[in-house]
């Protein structure tokens, strides 16, 4: 009697072994399969970025403060890809007087008064988005991904490596939510949990159009007149 109770219990004691390696095993390919849709995905953003010299857009920028303060501006952004990282950019806002450039991994903001405020991108989001050769894995950690059907849009959520208290959202225009057709903007949420959002406009927009604008739109003359306006010191960490 001892016997066929032990020998009992024996068989339940295997088939829930039997079972529960199943279960491990349908969530380990789960797992798999997502992360092999990731590394698929990345690959696709990193040649389509890769692809990209030159962007001319019309923006509009929307800033929303964790007090729930909401802010909407409108603008035309500029950039060019230069010889390894280097990169130029310039964000022109159609009401607020100040233009900003952003140009060998350093924003140059021309405020209101006139003075020139400096301030240092190597730490900041963005610096890898629009890099010769983007490298998703080598500067951002904690990704993410998904889609927004209706939108066809796919979207990419990454925390950089040297500025953790920041996540960046990259959106991408997707029409089989697969392949990746056309850049959208970025989000950007910082470690004072407010969030910047750009959103290109699709009909203005010009990627690697060489009539598009020229390259002196980066050739402002307060970039070679530094000492006719205030000098805020040198570049600054960019929390954003």
């Amino acid at each position: 009697m001892f016997l066929k109770i032990f020998f009992a219990i024996f068989v339940i004691f295997c088939n829930f072994l039997a079972i529960f390696p199943v279960e491990e095993k349908k969530e380990t390919v789960k797992t798999e399969q997502i992360y092999s849709e990731l590394k698929e995905l990345i690959k696709k953003i990193e040649k389509y970025m890769d692809g990209i010299n030159t962007i001319f857009s019309k923006f509009v920028q929307t800033k929303i403060s964790k007090n729930g303060k909401f802010e909407m501006e409108d603008g035309t952004f500029y950039m060019e890809k230069g010889e390894k990282d280097s990169c130029k950019m310039r964000f022109d806002f159609e009401i607020a007087p100040e233009k900003i450039f952003i140009l060998k991994k350093t924003m140059i903001i021309r405020m209101e008064d006139g003075s020139i405020k400096f301030c240092d991108l190597s730490s900041a989001p963005i610096s890898h988005i629009f890099d010769k050769k983007m490298d998703i894995i080598e500067y951002f950690t904690e990704i993410n991904f998904g889609t927004e059907i209706e939108e066809n849009i796919v979207f990419i959520s990454l925390v950089p490596k040297n500025f953790k208290s920041t996540r960046i959202t990259l959106f991408f225009k997707a029409y089989d939510n697969k392949n990746i057709e056309r850049f959208l903007g970025w989000s950007v949420r910082n470690k004072s949990d407010d969030v910047v959002h750009v959103r290109f406009h699709e009909q203005s927009m010009k990627v690697n159009d060489k009539n598009a604008f020229t390259s002196d739109v980066f050739e402002e003359k307060f970039f070679f007149e530094r000492k006719k306006s205030p000098y805020t010191g040198p570049p600054k960490e960019c929390g954003f």
